[in-house]
């Protein structure tokens, strides 16, 4: 369960987490899998989201990639080149334009002949005329095709007899959700999608992922996938993977992220092992997370434990209900006769930024987050001089779970006001308790800022009163 909240954690030294699994030592078979994307036009914003398909499948280390934009112009000696056609093109709402006899000819040709063809929701929806196109993209946007605007969905039903699906289980994601959408008949649902219309409150249920197969070509298609926040969800991301390996005719050996692993009835058994490199909490022989505090491995992963002056003080044991808390200090000292220490400008000063203002602790959440829940030790939000502040969350399999900073009065100085960004149209989630948002500071030879604070890592729905009592407890403990 900690897992799965611990990798939104970013403390000064910035840190990039994927639910992917890492495959870069995994064997492989026949070669890389050679990919050739289709982009350049789309209803929807392939500029983007084709970036995005290409970092998922160049970071599993299984995959060649390459993109073209001018999808019109490949001929079978080009489609041939390739293993696997990811489709994030459309001619919409162009329904009936078609293309050349010979363009058609050759796509028919390089499917029947084995190349596989994986479509990511309106990636299929072209060439309303020619069957055969809809044969292989499986799904399309029909004339009784609808949606509302992206709503939490929970993915379930997954056939476990499929390579693809077997193993996976319900995930939840943040996605545009299309119901009645044009399916070619015959192609066979592997999962499902389910959700509550936020409009009128109307339940959805409906089959979300498909396959098919054309001659020897291999076909996948899912209504997921609407935006780039959609394709940072690594539930979505596994299925895709996954279909690529099955489509291009491999064995399908990505892995599943962590939290669709099966839990087994071992107790658990939380141990610390220090070495003369790293901080490490394991749970039986499994790494829960790891401190990589010396430079000579690269650039610092988490929080280096001492850098300067700069410590974690404590870190507790797991508590029984699965929480447990972060002490952290920071002392800057001025070594010249004036610092300046300063930010990006905020909207209203000259050169002012949408992102300006933040800066010291920050912590930051990935997209298998949803349902975002922000708590204050005020009774308003936003509440920029709170004491405290926790953000929650539902996880990718819709457990509950949220962090807490709080703030040791003491140690706050006078321009720091909370940063949040919790917007549907930014791919993450974020809050921060920014010690420069209100102006910059300077400080003379000799002088010092500090910083202390208290990060708990709670599992499980909290209240206001909970999180006060926490505080209290952390102030009395300072005292």
């Amino acid at each position: 369960m900690y897992k799965s909240f611990l990798f939104g954690l970013i403390c000064f030294y910035g840190l990039s987490v994927s639910g992917i699994p890492d495959n870069s030592s995994a064997p492989i078979k026949d070669g890389l899998i050679k990919v050739l994307i289709l982009s350049g036009k789309n209803n929807h914003e392939w500029q983007k989201t084709t970036p995005v398909l290409v970092r998922l499948f160049k970071d599993a280390k299984l995959f060649s990639v390459s993109v073209t934009e001018k999808p019109e112009t490949l001929l079978y000696a080009d489609l041939k080149k390739y293993n696997l056609v990811v489709s994030n093109w459309n001619t919409w709402p162009d329904n009936q334009v078609r293309l050349s006899n010979q363009w058609e000819n050759d796509f028919e040709k390089y499917v029947n002949e084995g190349g596989g063809v994986l479509s990511l929701h309106a990636g299929a929806s072209s060439f309303y005329d020619w069957e055969a196109y809809h044969r292989i993209g499986i799904g399309r946007w029909g004339k009784e095709t609808h949606h509302g605007a992206p709503i939490r969905g929970k993915v379930y039903g997954f056939d476990q007899n499929h390579p693809i699906t077997k193993g996976m289980s319900t995930f939840y994601i943040m996605d545009e959700i299309w119901e009645k959408t044009d399916i070619f008949p015959g192609s066979k649902a592997i999962s499902a999608l389910s959700a509550t219309d936020e409009k009128d409150g109307h339940p959805i249920d409906v089959q979300s992922v498909f396959v098919s197969q054309t001659g020897k070509g291999r076909c996948f298609f899912t209504t997921l996938g609407h935006d780039e926040r959609a394709l940072l969800n690594s539930g979505l991301q596994t299925l895709l993977l996954r279909a690529a390996q099955w489509c291009a005719g491999r064995e399908v050996t990505i892995g599943l992220p962590a939290e669709f692993q099966k839990k087994n009835s071992v107790k658990d058994q939380f141990h610390w092992n220090q070495t003369d490199t790293s901080l490490t909490l394991s749970n039986h022989s499994e790494t829960i997370w790891q401190y990589n505090y010396n430079n000579r491995l690269g650039k610092p992963y988490f929080h280096p434990l001492t850098v300067n002056y700069s410590d974690l003080t404590c870190v507790s044991s797991p508590f029984p209900d699965g929480s447990y808390y972060i002490d952290e200090e920071h002392l800057f000292r001025s070594l010249k006769d004036s610092v300046v220490l300063d930010r990006t400008p905020i909207i209203g000063e000259p050169g002012g930024q949408s992102w300006g203002g933040y800066a010291g602790l920050s912590i930051r959440f990935n997209q298998d987050y949803t349902s975002p829940q922000i708590i204050t030790s005020a009774d308003s939000i936003p509440c920029p001089k709170c004491s405290w502040m926790y953000m929650g969350f539902n996880g990718l399999t819709g457990e509950k779970a949220g962090m807490a900073v709080l703030q040791q009065p003491k140690f706050t100085t006078n321009t720091a006001s909370w940063y949040v960004i919790n917007d549907p149209k930014i791919p993450f989630y974020y809050y921060s308790p920014a010690i420069l948002f209100d102006g910059k500071l300077i400080l003379k030879r000799g002088e010092t800022l500090t910083l202390k604070y208290r990060i708990w890592m709670l599992p499980g729905a909290v209240t206001k009163d909970k999180l006060q009592q926490k505080f209290e407890q952390y102030l009395n403990k300072q005292r």
